[in-house]
């Protein structure tokens, strides 16, 4: 997952990411020059800096920089692959594909301090 931004008259492109999860991370990319000049017509983020990104995760995850792709929900992606291909049931319905009456538990992370920090998930 990720979200691409460029700036006025191209002068940067932006993208950042993540892989899933917990164990997932997450990388950004900037494209662009110091003195500020554009990078020319229609060089968006999604032209210059998304495929950085991804090269860059392929290296990672091939190269086991980091463990091991984390497994996207399977219920999520179909969700997802439905709502894409138009699926008229899947329309107007969460991407997750989650039951409201039973939501999913909660999410909690440690700290190197001891501390603990949670989350109820959307």
């Amino acid at each position: 997952m990720g979200k691409t931004g460029t700036t006025n008259e191209f002068r940067d492109a932006l993208f950042v990411g993540s892989t899933y999860g917990p164990e997932g991370i997450t990388v950004a990319v900037r494209i662009g020059f110091d003195d500020n000049r554009s990078l020319g017509p229609k060089e968006t983020s999604g032209r210059v800096a998304l495929p950085v990104f991804k090269e860059l995760m392929l290296r990672v995850y091939r190269e086991k920089l980091v463990g091991p792709v984390p497994e996207f929900p399977a219920q999520m992606e179909q969700s997802i692959n439905d709502y894409l291909a138009g699926d008229s049931n899947a329309k107007g319905e969460s991407l997750t594909g989650l039951n409201p009456s039973n939501p999913p538990a909660a999410l909690s992370a440690r700290f190197a301090d001891g501390g603990e920090a949670s989350q109820r998930r959307p």
